[in-house]
């Protein structure tokens, strides 16, 4: 018999530094009938980058570009950003790219990798905004590469929850929005062009 369990702690050094480490452990019962524990840290993930200053750089990103789009300004919510940080805690987990299923609120995931890894708030929302060329204001929609633009922009979503997680070389990032954004039928209103 083998369980696992898996925990994540997340603290600030006095220096700002945000630290993320997660621990696995595995427990198993051994041919002796003994339970023998087996415990795997990952070393812990430090972004030199306190996460309220990611959490302002990205609302004031996400509201820039919802300027030139003449709609309203997103506000912060601690609440939405608690729910978008469990989930980047478990994208990093696992290292997979995936939406929450049941979520009833939008949301854009956005993952970077690479050696000497850090991450700043505009770099998911220009990305996620970047979809614009991809969009067709003369026929506005769903449509397939743009619903990350589009949740950045839609007139009704009023407040924004965002964070971000890392394991190893890789940075997530999950940004919730409420009310969710991307209903068909309601593109035309919510996703005007820019001015």
């Amino acid at each position: 018999m083998e369980s696992t369990e898996t925990k994540t702690r997340k603290w600030r050094e006095s220096d700002g530094t945000e630290v993320i480490e997660t621990t696995t452990i595995r427990r198993i019962r051994t041919s002796s009938g003994k339970m023998s524990t087996v415990s795997s840290a990952n070393n812990a993930s430090t972004v030199n980058y306190t996460s309220n200053q990611f959490e302002k750089d990205a609302l004031n990103r996400h509201n820039y570009y919802r300027a030139r789009h003449g709609v309203p300004n997103l506000e912060l919510s601690n609440q939405l950003c608690q729910h978008a940080q469990e989930w980047a805690n478990k994208l990093a987990e696992s290292s997979s790219m995936k939406h929450r299923s049941e979520n009833k609120y939008g949301e854009n995931i956005f993952m970077k990798s690479g050696t000497n890894i850090s991450i700043h708030g505009n770099d998911a929302v220009d990305a996620w905004y970047d979809e614009i060329h991809k969009f067709n204001f003369h026929s506005p929609s769903f449509q397939p590469g743009t619903g990350h633009f589009t949740q950045v922009v839609w007139r009704e979503s009023k407040y924004l929850g965002i964070a971000y997680a890392k394991r190893g070389s890789s940075i997530f990032v999950v940004a919730n929005y409420d009310p969710a954004g991307n209903y068909q039928g309601y593109f035309k209103e919510n996703v005007p062009r820019p001015k």
